[in-house]
């Protein structure tokens, strides 16, 4: 598969080339604009099989009409500029391709809404002091919130990749502890 820079030079010249600038004008210094790189991330994430997030694009079939594929022009062209704040997302069926009439410029929370049920499902798993009691949708970033009981007998709610991860192993009485309060 193309790598982000055989993608460049095939559609657009050299990256950073004045030839790259002089067609789509996403170039600026050797840097792609916000749009651009949305662009050949999503080429990248859905035809490049050793892309980490191959296997959640391409990997289970999403694929890119022919029209965005073959130019970054016509994608701009369909989708406008990237707006601060937002990134690409397939909606109204997230299951679909990247597309017109299936994409949009979206806020991390407009995506967590329009997410697969890919939520981890913790409810009763053990993580340090706590147990993961109940799920409580997402926050602010999209990353899910799951109430929490700790052993001491506080309650938090905390993010579920923190749980995960061993970030957090208590409603923080372990540090209490450990600084002897």
């Amino acid at each position: 598969m193309a790598t982000k820079q055989e993608i460049d030079k095939q559609k657009f010249g050299r990256p950073g080339s004045s030839n790259a600038n002089w067609r789509h004008g996403h170039t600026v210094s050797r840097q792609h604009s916000r749009t651009y790189d949305s662009w050949a991330n999503m080429i990248a994430r859905c035809t490049q099989v050793n892309h980490h997030k191959y296997p959640r694009y391409g990997g289970r079939g999403i694929q890119i009409c022919q029209r965005w594929r073959d130019s970054f022009s016509n994608f701009l062209s369909d989708m406008g500029e990237r707006p601060n704040g937002k990134t690409l997302d397939r909606f109204p069926n997230n299951d679909g391709n990247y597309e017109p009439g299936n994409c949009r410029w979206a806020t991390p929370k407009e995506q967590s809404a329009n997410k697969d049920s890919g939520l981890i499902d913790l409810q009763g798993q053990r993580f340090g002091r706590l147990v993961a009691v109940k799920s409580m949708g997402c926050g602010e970033s999209g990353g899910a919130l799951w109430f929490c009981q700790c052993d001491c007998g506080e309650s938090k709610v905390i993010l579920g990749s923190s749980l995960r991860t061993g970030r957090t192993r208590s409603c923080g009485c372990l540090r209490r502890e450990y600084l002897g309060h």
